[in-house]
């Protein structure tokens, strides 16, 4: 039986995923690893836990502070229309301009592979380990990341 990895980083991801069809066909030909943050885990765990359903909670961050530099570092480097919209609402929302012109720095880097390949490395450098024990223990098939933009995505990606 395959092994699937999904988190569930907040509610909206929760409802695209776990009331769509697909996750209906998943439990039933898989077995599925959620990963909730650790004030919603009794909920899920008692609305969708059984045999072929584990509920974990996401682990912490191993250095917090480090892992949101990063996780800005890189949401800020994806050169897409929906990041500068993002950064345009933060600035008009009561962001600071410093953080404006820095975001919009980083977000005209991500446009160049050099760039997006030092920041790999980077992030390379310093990994993330603590979902090792979750891969050490179910053997996953398939890691699902339905938001690319959460940190705990991208931590377990």
């Amino acid at each position: 039986m395959k092994t699937i990895f999904i988190t569930i980083s907040d509610w909206e991801v929760a409802k695209s995923i776990l009331q769509s069809d697909i996750f209906s066909l998943l439990k039933e030909q898989a077995h599925v690893v959620l990963f909730v943050s650790k004030n919603t885990f009794a909920y899920f765990s008692e609305k969708y836990a059984s045999e072929r359903i584990s509920v974990e909670i996401l682990p912490p961050y191993r250095i917090p502070w480090l892992e949101e530099v990063f996780a800005d570092l890189f949401l800020y480097s994806l050169h897409t229309n929906s990041i500068l919209v993002k950064i345009r609402y933060s600035f008009a929302s009561g962001g600071s301009r410093l953080g404006k012109y820095i975001k919009l720095l980083l977000w005209t880097l991500g446009r160049f592979r050099i760039y997006r390949a030092i920041c790999r490395l980077t992030y390379r450098i310093l990994p993330d380990r603590s979902y090792d024990i979750f891969f050490e223990r179910y053997h996953p098939d398939v890691v699902f990341a339905a938001n690319l933009t959460s940190n705990e995505d991208a931590r377990l990606l």
